[in-house]
């Protein structure tokens, strides 16, 4: 009834201090919380287990000479981006009044990063050079070996194109060639049937048959004979050799 008639009940002493605590706890204690809902959310669906928080080991060291708790130190470093020891001090001044400040923290293990000394830093760093190196000379010998691939396959081509242009080139000659001889021939022929043409009408004008007889065709090859070897001793030239004898070399005149 004394809701309905808009009377406020007051709270007890008690209730009301514990309200304070929570609204004083309030943002201080909110990353706390997110942390802890996120590792229990973690958790509960089964993607990690959960471990203690790691941190910075010298940062550690340096709040528990000042007297801090171990859970605290943690707490601190850890939502204080484990960055330095001011800013992990700041930290829990802020969240003096959080409830599970001295409760350890536990996250998911997946989230846990590993803290490596300066030796085991440049050991791995190292490693990551060694690896990247690889990597780079297995990509340009990758690069290389696709290079030198169409290098061979471009002269390939380049040769085969070649090859037959020059086929191209010869056919071509040979052809031109024929055509040139079959021009020869045929002009021969001609000029064989203009000259026999000649010599028949002569002999029509000297009242002599068109057919020459065996006697004349004697001595046609006769002077055809003797033409021919006359022509053929033109081909030759005698020069003396270095052992002091005769010796007949023949030229072509093509």
């Amino acid at each position: 009834d004394a809701e309905l008639l808009g009377i406020k009940r007051k709270k007890k002493p008690a209730a009301a201090a514990a309200d304070a605590a929570a609204e004083a706890a309030g943002e201080g204690g909110a990353a706390a919380a997110a942390g802890k809902e996120g590792a229990a959310a973690a958790a509960a669906a089964g993607d990690d287990e959960l471990v203690p928080v790691e941190v910075a080991p010298e940062l550690l060291q340096e709040l528990l000479a000042m007297g801090f708790g171990e859970a605290r130190c943690a707490r601190g470093l850890h939502f204080s981006g484990n960055s330095s020891v001011e800013g992990a001090v700041n930290w829990l001044a802020e969240h003096e009044g959080d409830a599970d400040l001295d409760e350890p923290l536990l996250v998911p293990k997946a989230t846990v990063k590993q803290h490596l000394s300066a030796e085991e830093a440049r050991a791995q760093a190292a490693e990551l050079l060694r690896k990247a190196k690889v990597k780079r000379e297995k990509e340009e010998a990758d690069v290389a070996r696709i290079r030198e691939r169409e290098r061979i396959r471009v002269g390939k081509e380049l040769q085969e194109a070649k090859r037959k242009e020059e086929d191209g080139a010869m056919r071509r000659m040979v052809e031109e060639r024929k055509r040139e001889k079959a021009e020869e021939a045929r002009a021969r022929d001609a000029l064989r049937a203009k000259l026999e043409q000649d010599r028949r009408e002569r002999r029509r004008k000297l009242g002599l048959p068109e057919e020459l007889s065996e006697e004349e065709k004697a001595r046609e090859a006769d002077k055809a004979r003797k033409k021919a070897e006359e022509e053929a001793a033109r081909h030759y030239v005698y020069v003396k050799p270095v052992s002091g004898e005769l010796a007949c070399v023949q030229y072509s005149l093509l």
